[in-house]
């Protein structure tokens, strides 16, 4: 069976840019191909929906083949991780170490092998925000075939300037990316070197750019991307320091987006989902109170989650022992939430 190929794209791997190339034909031979979803790596890409894509047995080469061949309409689907926290402690001893080593394999092989168009860290990537723990973790996201996005948190930026964190992560602080089902942005929410005050919000520049985003995407859905969660609106986000702060314009801003969307976002380490008006908030737990993964998926608006939880005993155990070497204390709340907090399905009107 032969398919048309309406456009190729050469891309280095783990890279975020993508490299066009010039338009042209050329009919490849589906039994030759490997399929899998397409990384959503460059803020050119406008017609994500409109493509479904199949590589060579060449990790470095992707053709793009319309949808309509397929006669099927093509979803977004996320993994998404909540606070990871990836520590480097000033005294380890050789039994953390190990847990450490075994326990951030173990999950980021599960995450890695999530099936998504894009794979996502809502923030707080690391502990300290030291340069180490930040490198250290990208280890495990090296040479993978995945576009990966990590969104800034609070605990990312505490020890040095983003422009110097964003030298490893190599992405912009804030973003969007255009699909034909919903228009994708991702905020910046945190504040510089604060290790004292770990709430959020969004500088002026951000804010000016954000505004102009919506005005242009005014009849559009929006998929939000954040650490912090708004105010008021999921589990915990009322409490000192646990959201972006209330007198935050970008409050007013979104709740006047007149199609409204999603708002994803992490920090209070609590699974919660919330809905306000045309809004749905959906936040994640944090990574070592619950290891497990957050897949989202949305369709024609349409938006599924639920949670890909971890089930070995062994990753379990070594999950509990990094807790307990960082935090030293039992997490003081309940990070679960109710049944519709890690799994509902929403419908936008």
């Amino acid at each position: 069976m032969a398919m048309n190929v309406l456009l190729r794209q050469s891309f280095r791997v783990h890279d975020t840019h993508v490299l066009h190339n010039k338009d042209y034909l050329e009919t490849v031979c589906n039994e030759q191909m490997t399929y899998f979803h397409f990384p959503l790596a460059s803020n050119r890409l406008h017609n994500f929906n409109d493509a479904l894509t199949l590589s060579s047995n060449s990790p470095c080469t992707l053709s793009i083949v319309s949808k309509k061949t397929f006669g099927r309409y093509l979803m977004l689907r996320f993994a998404l991780i909540g606070d990871l926290h990836y520590p480097i402690l000033e005294t380890e001893t050789a039994a953390f170490k190990e847990a450490r080593q075994r326990f951030f394999t173990s999950f980021f092989t599960d995450f890695l092998q999530t099936s998504a168009d894009l794979h996502v860290s809502i923030g707080d990537l690391t502990h300290h925000g030291d340069l180490n723990e930040l490198e250290q973790a990208y280890q495990f996201l090296k040479n993978e075939p995945i576009n990966f996005k990590h969104v800034l948190g609070n605990h990312d930026v505490y020890s040095h300037e983003k422009q110097t964190v964003q030298t490893i992560t190599t992405q912009p602080r804030y973003s969007h990316l255009e699909t034909d089902e919903a228009v994708l942005v991702f905020l910046d929410s945190t504040r510089e070197k604060k290790p004292d005050d770990w709430s959020g919000m969004i500088d002026v520049e951000q804010f000016n750019w954000l505004r102009h985003l919506l005005e242009h995407y005014q009849d559009q859905r929006l998929i939000v991307f954040a650490h912090h969660p708004l105010y008021n609106t999921t589990t915990r986000s009322d409490q000192d320091k646990a959201s972006i702060v209330s007198e935050d314009p970008v409050h007013d801003l979104l709740a006047n987006h007149k199609t409204g969307g999603f708002y994803i976002c992490g920090h209070t380490h609590v699974h919660s989902i919330a809905r306000k008006k045309q809004w749905t908030y959906i936040q994640t737990a944090a990574v070592y109170d619950h290891p497990a993964i957050r897949v989202i998926e949305f369709e024609n608006g349409r938006l599924h989650t639920t949670l890909k939880a971890c089930e070995d005993e062994h990753t379990l155990e070594n999950a509990e022992t990094v807790r307990h070497h960082v935090y030293k204390r039992e997490t003081p709340f309940d990070i679960m939430g109710a049944t519709t907090d890690r799994t509902q399905t929403v419908v936008l009107s």
